[in-house]
């Protein structure tokens, strides 16, 4: 009994065995495929490959600019140093113009940086579509590109080994809004930062900035420029108070680097700063016939806060008036110092349209203490509508 209760130990220790030698067998399996997977990557990052930061190209313009012509190559990042001796690009076009599409395919440009690391793939067939015609719409145009035939010249393991092929679709954006709001000086102490919005990251601007005044006074004041932390504005700062500052100037950035893109560009915008609001107020007048009617009195004029100006559009009823229509502002009847005539601009009928900007003196005169503001005129009856500009209050 005991020998026969021995035998089926024996088996079981022959099986277990087995199993062990199994399990053993099967670990070595995986760790070689294990293995061979870390080797087969190893042997990619040794190769190397190409790459693209982003699938949209950001042009140097907003979106009715013309930017045909213009220098435009996509950047591609290149893991290892690379020879481009045999390397070539094949492109296919594709957009829609008139709700017909269009597509064509053919042998494109690149050419390798300096550094080596970094392939530039020329746009210009996509990019010389861009004329501010809208036609094709640039969101309308599609650039497939296929770099091939580069090599590793890193001099490690894998020299002259070829790189993949790499293939990237390409899509276009203007990198600048067509305008950008007023920027408020209503509190703008030194060190104040005014962000300029853009479509697309950027990653670099040159500090230095040229400013011009196009309208108003520029403060005594040197602007800088920067990259916001998100890239997707440049960060205008003063180092000058600008507070309750109103001026239009051209600015002039330089060294303006989109992501993905190898151009720097250079930027003029028209920018305008102010601490002004603007208000409409519309008036009926009736009983006119050549008498002085009252429009805003002085203390109607303060609600706005401090009047910088006032703009006006007059429209006038000369039913059965004989002889010339006419039509003007005064602070009061009788000043003809401050007298500031309505222009004609249009009229049909018996009705005439007049406009005018009224004058700093008049201005003065109608918000001083117990001053007003009056229309005078041979019409009959009419509605006035003042456009007022002013400072507001705190």
């Amino acid at each position: 009994m005991r020998i026969g209760n021995g035998k089926p130990k024996t088996k079981a220790r022959a099986c277990l065995a087995g199993i062990c030698t199994a399990l053993a067998l099967a670990s070595c399996s995986n760790l070689q495929d294990s293995l061979s997977s870390e080797q087969l990557e190893e042997q990619r990052d040794g190769i190397g490959k190409l790459s693209s930061k982003t699938s949209v190209y950001y042009y140097n313009g907003s979106e009715s600019d013309d930017v045909s012509g213009d220098e435009a190559h996509l950047s591609l990042n290149l893991s290892q140093i690379a020879d481009a001796t045999g390397a070539g690009v094949k492109y296919e076009l594709s957009y829609t113009m008139d709700g017909i599409e269009y597509a064509s395919s053919g042998t494109g440009k690149g050419t390798l940086s300096n550094s080596k690391s970094k392939y530039y793939v020329d746009l210009s067939p996509a990019i010389n579509l861009i004329d501010g015609t809208k036609s094709p719409a640039y969101s309308d145009i599609s650039y497939t590109v296929t770099v091939s035939g580069l090599k590793n010249a890193s001099g490690n393991d894998y020299d002259g080994r070829a790189i993949p092929s790499f293939s990237q679709l390409v899509k276009f954006a203007p990198l600048y809004n067509s305008e950008i709001a007023t920027f408020s000086t209503k509190s703008a102490p030194a060190g104040t930062e005014f962000e300029i919005p853009l479509n697309g990251e950027i990653t670099a601007v040159d500090s230095t900035v040229t400013v011009t005044a196009t309208d108003g006074e520029i403060p005594e004041t040197t602007f800088t420029a920067s990259v916001s932390e998100d890239g997707g504005a440049i960060v205008l700062t003063s180092s000058a108070p600008l507070t309750y500052a109103d001026f239009t100037a051209d600015f002039a950035f330089t060294g303006i680097k989109p992501v993905g893109g190898k151009e720097s560009y250079d930027y003029k915008p028209s920018l305008s700063f102010s601490a002004l609001e603007k208000s409409t107020v519309t008036k009926e007048i009736q009983d006119i016939g050549g008498s002085a009617v009252d429009v805003l009195t002085a203390d109607e004029l303060a609600q706005y806060g401090t009047v910088k100006k006032i703009s006006a559009v007059a429209t006038l009823d000369f039913t059965d008036v004989s002889g010339d229509w006419w039509a003007g502002f005064q602070s009061e009847e009788g000043d003809n110092g401050n007298w500031n005539d309505l222009s004609w601009s249009e009229g049909s009928g018996n009705t005439g349209v007049y406009t005018c900007d009224l004058s700093q003196a008049l201005i003065s005169a109608a918000t001083a203490e117990g001053g007003k503001l009056q229309i005078k005129s041979n019409a009959v009856s009419g509605t006035v509508v003042l456009t007022i500009t002013a400072v507001p209050k705190d």
